[in-house]
């Protein structure tokens, strides 16, 4: 190899560094700036509003689940102001804003409380600075498709590994009380 290409092959290692650094910082500090500014957007859309909470037996079939998630925190704003389109819900530690209405009798509502408990499961373990740069860092480096953020795929995977668990267990706990 010559001299000349000998440099030309440093440096496109040197720039490939760089540009996974500065995208790595960017998404960590874009992560952070960018979710406590949406935060705050969603608050001041939704300020008229009303939370909910989970039925105590949607409550206890999660933590049966989600053995570490604090349920009693949890509050779900229905019908949320605000969210992109091609998302249904926004979790920012134990406030959920969802798009639409939220019925405990809806099939794909109960599957996406699921998703966005495993949200707040990764908000307790990662801390809210954390979960935010994480999630932003998992954003950029994933070149910036949701789909492929890791906490995503993370919540995804978890669902689809528990969901006839969850299920069995809301239908004879919750279901057969009503």
């Amino acid at each position: 190899m010559s001299f000349i290409n000998k440099i030309n092959s440093a440096a496109k290692i040197t720039w490939k560094i760089l540009k996974n650094t500065v995208s790595a910082f960017s998404g960590w500090t874009g992560g952070i700036i960018v979710g406590y500014l949406f935060k705050w957007e969603l608050k001041i859309l939704n300020f008229n509003k009303s939370y909910v909470k989970l039925s105590e037996c949607l409550s206890g079939v999660i933590r049966e689940i989600l053995s570490t998630v604090n349920t009693d925190y949890i509050r779900l704003m229905p019908n949320a102001r605000g969210i992109p389109k091609g998302i249904d819900a926004v979790t920012f530690g134990y406030e959920i804003y969802i798009k639409g209405i939220f019925s405990e009798e809806n099939y794909y509502d109960l599957r996406l409380i699921l998703h966005e408990m495993v949200h707040v499961r990764q908000y307790e373990e990662k801390g809210k600075f954390f979960f935010k740069a994480h999630y932003g860092f998992g954003y950029v480096s994933e070149n910036f498709s949701y789909e492929n953020i890791p906490l995503e795929k993370e919540a995804r995977e978890f669902v689809n590994n528990q969901w006839k668990k969850f299920e069995e267990k809301y239908r004879t706990t919750c279901v057969s009380s009503v």
